[in-house]
């Protein structure tokens, strides 16, 4: 009898100690299931909160260059974009992975190359990226068999990857395929 008085006598006053921690628990939770002012939509005072992720888009302008082989030698790349002038050369097959085998003369176009830790035959380049995009573009490529030349007005499509609500700014981007027969 007095084992089951002393086990009681314990259970109540561990009842009574962790009963503020308890509570303390309950109102965290309580607190973490609250919307919180830092998820809210940019720029709408008074709308219904909601989460906002960080994703954005590649901005920018891409010429996709699509061709069933890119035969080995020289080549050279002519960009005009509005007012802009942009050259690169590079050769096939591509150097080493990791080392660039194309050189431009602005850091404003690049020229993607793919292939390296492949068979030589497989080398190629696979487009044209500038950071800005252009009203209107003038590519022309030289290579050792030939040449093409690709130019239009561009269409610039710009949106919101998060929600409108969400990003502070549109995000724009324009790409355009073509198809090279060398």
């Amino acid at each position: 009898m007095l084992a089951k008085r002393i086990f009681w006598g314990v259970f109540a006053v561990l009842l009574w100690l962790t009963a503020p921690a308890v509570a303390s628990a309950q109102e965290q939770t309580a607190r973490r299931a609250a919307p919180s002012e830092s998820i809210a939509p940019l720029g709408n005072a008074g709308a219904t909160p909601r989460a906002c992720t960080m994703m954005w888009c590649q901005e920018g302008y891409t010429l996709n260059l699509n061709a069933s082989s890119w035969p080995q030698g020289y080549y050279n790349f002519k960009i005009i974009a509005d007012e802009n002038v942009y050259s690169c050369e590079g050769n096939l097959p591509l150097r080493e992975c990791g080392m660039p085998s194309v050189v431009c003369n602005d850091k404003a176009v690049q020229i993607s190359e793919s292939g390296c830790a492949m068979p030589a035959d497989t080398h190629s380049f696979h487009s044209v990226m500038l950071t800005q995009i252009p009203d209107n573009i003038v590519v022309s490529v030289s290579g050792p068999t030939g040449s093409f030349t690709h130019e239009g007005k561009v269409e610039k499509r710009c949106g919101y990857p998060n929600g409108e609500g969400c990003d502070p700014r549109p995000c724009c981007s324009a790409n355009e395929n073509v198809q090279i027969n060398w």
